[in-house]
């Protein structure tokens, strides 16, 4: 992280008085009120001597790097997190990516609108757990393990994972919570808990062995690959995840309670979910790195370069979004949160069906989950975006 910080110390001081990478990303009014610069620059990408890294903070400049330039691809940070799924051959990552809707069918579009019985065992155990008479983070309690149990369960994971299944004898639900609660703050801490599961010669789940099968990997899979793979899927499954629905449910609590009634206007809660992708854009930047010398929007761009795809800013670029600080119902642009082309987010359609799941079941506590604090409150994490749900619950 020392790198990044020097990043934004470098690409803030001059241009906005040495304000901290955190005060700008507090809220969207920050991301929008300093990106304004970038947003009206002649230049396309903007260079940071620091990091020897060019920024891309424009709408148009980022979708057109995510879905058109095949010179400034896939980057090498996200090679080196999971070497196992991605590659610079785009035709044996298209082949990774069928794969893994054929083998992981829950991450497929057909799947996306389809209730999750599972998924809400989950919630109804979580909610029987509830700390009473106080004050606590939803998302520690309830949004973050309801996600990693979940994500575990659709991998094939759970049942050799005791520790982290409600029904096995060997679970402690508050063991359990602070160690998923470790692993959203630290993501090495899952990295060491997946290494020490393939060291110890535990199974590999039906699902991920079949998957294995067919991916098309750069290098020989070897067990520290194998962890950092199913490390990399697990964390992208989860973080992100949480971080949007973490915001969407404050979104909807607080602004849009109407919604929450049944039955439910689907098509108005996906509006509200597409907007709050892109207000409160889960990752807010992503690397991408330049593949052979190029010249791209008149800039010279070397073999090696770094370009950092600011998309939260994006997503707020006021040429593009009118009042984009504002939820509005009538939007016609599309939202960048899960990328474009043939590296985007393979999890988009879980994201839209655990949302609407968790919707459904939250719905029927609108009226005993109570937030104490009314202000938003974000802070930085590996890139995103994330809010505490400080509530109070009543029991019926």
């Amino acid at each position: 992280m020392n790198k990044i910080t020097d990043f934004f110390r470098d690409l803030f001081s001059s241009n906005l008085k040495n304000t901290s990478l955190e005060n700008i990303l507090k809220s969207p009014e920050e991301i929008t009120a300093n990106s304004q610069p970038f947003y009206t620059a002649k230049k396309d990408l903007i260079f940071f001597p620091s990091l020897n890294a060019y920024g891309a903070f424009k709408y148009n400049v980022v979708r057109d790097i995510f879905a058109n330039n095949k010179v400034i691809t896939v980057s090498d940070v996200h090679i080196a997190l999971n070497s196992v799924y991605f590659s610079l051959d785009e035709q044996k990552h298209q082949n990774n990516k069928k794969a893994a809707y054929k083998h992981l069918e829950f991450l497929s579009k057909q799947k996306q609108d389809e209730p999750n019985q599972s998924t809400k065992k989950v919630f109804d155990f979580l909610l029987s757990k509830f700390p009473t008479n106080s004050i606590f983070d939803l998302s520690a309690h309830l949004i973050n393990p309801l996600i990693f149990i979940n994500i575990l369960e659709e991998y094939g994971f759970l049942e050799y994972m005791p520790q982290f299944n409600p029904w096995s004898n060997e679970y402690k639900h508050d063991e359990a919570i602070r160690l998923i609660s470790n692993y959203f703050e630290d993501s090495n801490n899952l990295s060491t808990l997946l290494t020490e599961y393939i060291s110890t010669q535990k199974p590999i789940p039906q699902k991920m062995q079949h998957f294995l099968t067919e991916i098309q990997s750069d290098h020989p899979v070897t067990d520290e690959l194998l962890a950092q793979f199913f490390s990399s899927m697990i964390f992208s499954g989860t973080h992100s995840t949480s971080s949007f629905l973490a915001s969407y449910i404050y979104v909807l609590f607080n602004q849009y309670p109407h919604l929450l009634n049944k039955p439910f206007n689907y098509n108005e809660l996906e509006i509200v979910e597409n907007e709050v992708l892109r207000i409160y854009t889960p990752v807010q930047w992503v690397f991408r790195t330049v593949r052979e010398d190029t010249k791209y929007a008149g800039v010279d761009l070397k073999k090696g370069d770094t370009v950092i795809l600011f998309v939260g800013a994006a997503n707020l670029d006021p040429t593009v979004f009118t009042s984009p600080n504002e939820i509005r119902f009538d939007r016609k642009t599309n939202h960048l949160s899960f990328g474009m082309g043939p590296y985007a987010c393979i999890g988009r359609f879980v994201t839209h069906r655990i949302a609407i799941n968790l919707i459904s079941y939250l719905s029927d506590y609108v009226h005993q989950i109570n937030f104490i604090e009314k202000d938003e409150r974000h802070s930085i994490h590996n890139a995103m975006l994330k809010i505490p749900l400080i509530v109070s619950y009543i029991t019926k």
